[in-house]
């Protein structure tokens, strides 16, 4: 899909939609590890952590209050067990602690005792090593700043105070936007009710020195504008990290990446959106999006490519819109199709866990044509688990034109139709090792949740070795994995 192709970069002015960032991303191999590490489940309910009910039975509607919780802590809990998503935030040490209080006296120095009004003031103050320490209260919008460089061993932070409620950014056409940060930390903040994008990070224009190695840690991106208007705008982004954070009510794409390389998107939740919640498009190669919960998070839940104009392109001469885009261990309920592969080469979704779709299984398209762009080919969609209802009844998989569907791959995934035993998908291609017409019983006792019960069909029927080590939770895989997006105990 198109989000905005354009982004401004600099304050006030125009330009393309274009920012660069590193992740330092790993996760970390099985080892010494056991089903005692993890617990046997983990409920998801729609409480105020940005969960929701997915039990197959169920119906996926969108909540009828209109009241939006701030996440307690985080997104998504992952109690570890055979990998841990790290990053250089996890062991950063800060030598200068800069604070900012709404309501502060003028001419303060960023100390504890004379503290900055403004957000802006303690960025333009920040320099490598330095943390902006950002205290409970509300600030207006509109927070503009270039070249926040840290280094690997002095890095520069913007964090909410710890032990207070997260500062909130409220308002303006833009809530926070970055032009060629380096080594940054974003933790803690909660941004809303912008017109435009809540928050922007870019390159400023200069395809050639991306931002890079910037971590976002426990955001809290909601309420923004209807129409195509993004809670997180990166464009370039190379090396970065998303963990934690939750976004919701966003009018455009949850998360927009444009020629993003390397970048993670981890334990986050995407809740009631209008458009994607994740979209990797413009160039972007080697994403990888896990252990998410997405609910009702727009017509496309993920989207594996996209459609860009030629000038926003990174590399300017990129032959795909997304490449080796891995999508695995997230649960997606409800949308029109919970991931779709636009322009997408060799583009992987394994392990998850996907329920109620409101029209197809996946999607298949090419909406960038043009005679350097292959065709959206060798795809792989395994060890998925489905749960489809009447909404699904011809094509399973939407698959459109200029698109090489016959190279793709589909093994080892469980279909099953609530309402048709006898169901069966139709693919562009003939599945291996399927399991169809079997209820996958999926946990649900007092509160429905999507853990597989002790004698689902899906247990140890998956396709082996799996794309990354763990589950939703943290768990290992075992050998041959289950199917879907959790692992047994």
């Amino acid at each position: 899909m198109r989000g905005n192709s354009e982004q401004r970069t600099g304050r006030g002015r125009s330009a393309s939609a274009k920012a660069k960032l590193l992740l330092l991303v790993s996760t970390i191999g099985c080892h010494a590890c056991s089903s005692a590490e993890s617990p046997a489940s983990v409920e998801l309910d729609a409480s105020d952590d940005g969960a929701a009910d997915v039990a197959a039975e169920a119906t996926v509607d969108a909540p009828t209050d209109t009241a939006v919780d701030a996440p307690t802590d985080t997104a998504v809990d992952a109690p570890g067990g055979c990998g841990a998503i790290a990053s250089w935030a996890d062991t950063a040490v800060f030598k200068r602690d800069l604070h900012v209080k709404a309501g502060a006296a003028a001419g303060g120095d960023g100390s504890s005792g004379k503290p900055f009004a403004t957000i802006a003031a303690g960025l333009s103050t920040a320099k490598p090593g330095d943390r902006v320490v950002v205290h409970a209260g509300t600030y207006p919008g509109g927070i503009y700043a270039d070249k926040l460089q840290g280094t690997a061993s002095e890095p520069i932070a913007l964090v909410g105070a710890v032990g207070e409620a997260r500062p909130q950014i409220v308002g303006a056409d833009e809530g926070l936007h970055l032009t060629d940060p380096t080594w940054l930390l974003l933790q803690d903040l909660e941004i809303h009710g912008q017109t435009g994008n809540a928050m922007n990070v870019d390159d400023g224009g200069s395809y050639a020195t991306p931002a890079h190695h910037v971590v976002f840690r426990r955001l809290f991106l909601h309420d923004v504008a209807t129409g195509n208007h993004d809670g997180l705008k990166l464009s370039g982004v190379d090396d970065a990290l998303v963990v934690d954070s939750t976004f919701q009510k966003i009018g455009g794409q949850m998360i927009d990446m444009v020629g993003c390389h390397r970048v993670t998107v981890a334990r986050s939740t995407f809740r009631d959106g209008e458009s994607v919640g994740v979209q990797m498009k413009g160039g972007s190669a080697d994403d990888v999006v896990t252990q998410s919960l997405f609910v009702n998070a727009g017509p496309r839940g993920v989207n594996l490519g996209g459609s860009t104009d030629l000038p926003y392109f990174r590399p300017s001469d990129a032959p795909h819109e997304a490449a080796r885009i891995v999508v695995t261990a997230n649960v997606v309920v409800g949308g029109d199709a919970p991931v779709a592969f636009v322009g997408c080469d060799a583009c992987t979704v394994s392990n998850n866990t996907l329920l109620r779709p409101n029209k197809w299984a996946a999607r298949i398209l090419q909406e960038t044509v043009a005679s350097r762009f292959v065709p959206c080919r060798k795809g792989r969609f395994t060890n998925n688990l489905l749960v489809v209802g009447p909404g699904i009844s011809g094509e399973t998989v939407n698959v459109g034109p200029d698109t090489d569907a016959g190279s793709f791959t589909f093994a080892n995934n469980l279909w099953f139709h609530t309402g048709n035993p006898s169901f069966a998908p139709t693919l562009p291609v003939t599945e291996t090792g399927g399991i169809r017409g079997k209820d996958p019983l999926l946990v649900d006792s007092t509160k429905p949740d999507a853990h597989l019960g002790a004698a689902s069909p899906a247990i140890g029927k998956g396709l082996a070795p799996t794309t990354l080590p763990t589950d939703f939770e943290g768990k290992c895989w075992k050998t041959p994995p289950s199917i879907g997006a959790f692992e047994v105990p």
